[in-house]
């Protein structure tokens, strides 16, 4: 993943700003200290000032590469501006709607989610493309944010993408459907990191344990989901777009919801794909079941492990799934450990 390489790459800058900063004060020192005019500046005093200011500038850029260095990556990427608007759209899809009426000139965009690091992300992607300035807000339910922003410019350039944004519109069968088409054109690099942020809003990752074939010996076996309660026309996009990246995924409908549903896959190598693209976006968490609060990373990661060094089958599902805990309560501590080393 990118995310670890530019952490380290921001404590090498950092230092190396330090270190330079003692070289360049024990020089100033010996300038100072060396016999001149008052009236005359010492000689390589201006240097060392001119060095100095750009030591100083660097020091500010390393911190933000050691704080946040998946956004300051993306925010750098030399893509197209187009680009950039197809990662807020898919955001949008995921995450939020995007509101016009045309008769009384009302234009909104609206994003939610629990996770604030999706927000800042979503915000600043709207000050690189837009110049425009949002702030995530607190929503009214639970530990939610929200974050809106009403410019017409927006709407009109991310209803060019999708002819709409609401996905989960009971009574929206007859009108527009929401599509993904978009990132179908989009380069592999952005179709990837688009993909890793709309997962990071809507898709889940689990375990279930169940018979084999004929009543045998019980499996542990993986899922993975992602656009709940989307209609068919998104779920077909989204479903070739994630092909192009090697997560292969079916069309389940939910019966509650006529002709709406999720994409779902029920196979490791799902997972190893979703690893292999970078997997979530890091801070993102899981936010419902048993491991509610824990970064889904380290769960994706669990998984991974305890498929790798684990029994295919089980004798029965008490003895699958003590196997299961046990492997993802140890991988837990063992990644929670590293990632704090990482970041210490």
């Amino acid at each position: 993943m990118r995310s670890p390489k530019i952490f380290y790459a921001g404590m090498v800058l950092l230092l190396a700003c330090s270190a330079f900063s003692i070289i360049l004060a024990f020089q100033m020192h010996f300038t100072l200290a060396g016999s001149w005019e008052y009236a005359a500046t010492p000689e390589g005093y201006r240097e060392i000032l001119f060095l100095s200011s750009i030591n100083f500038s660097l020091i500010p850029l390393a911190g933000l590469l050691i704080h946040q260095p998946f956004l300051n990556w993306l925010l750098t990427r030399p893509w197209p501006t187009v680009e950039f608007k197809r990662i807020v759209a898919t955001m949008l899809l995921a995450g939020g709607t995007v509101y016009t009426e045309t008769s009384s000139h009302k234009y909104a965009v609206r994003y939610y989610g629990k996770d604030l690091v999706l927000h800042k992300i979503f915000v600043h992607l709207l000050d690189k493309i837009y110049g425009i300035k949002a702030k995530p807000a607190r929503w009214k339910t639970g530990n939610s944010y929200i974050t809106q922003v009403y410019r017409r410019k927006l709407v009109e350039d991310l209803l060019t993408l999708s002819p709409t944004y609401v996905c989960r519109n009971k009574n929206g069968n007859g009108g527009p459907q929401p599509s993904a088409a978009f990132l179908l054109d989009a380069s592999p690099e952005v179709l990837r990191e688009a993909l890793r942020l709309a997962i990071s809003s809507t898709g889940s990752i689990g375990y279930t344990v169940e018979a084999g074939r004929n009543g045998g010996r019980f499996m542990v076996r993986p899922f993975f989901t992602f656009g709940h309660l989307s209609p068919l026309s998104l779920l077909s996009s989204y479903q070739q777009a994630l092909a192009k990246v090697k997560l292969k995924t079916s069309i389940v409908f939910d019966r509650r919801f006529e002709g709406r549903g999720f994409l779902r896959s029920r196979s490791w190598e799902a997972l190893k794909s979703l690893a292999e693209m970078g997997g979530f976006i890091p801070e993102t968490k899981v936010s419902f079941g048993n491991y509610r609060g824990m970064e889904r990373n380290l769960l994706l990661q669990a998984l991974l492990d305890f498929h790798q060094h684990n029994g295919k089958s089980f004798a029965s599902i008490q003895e699958a799934l003590k196997a299961v805990e046990r492997s993802l309560n140890g991988s837990f501590q063992k990644l929670s450990s590293c990632e704090a080393c990482g970041q210490s």
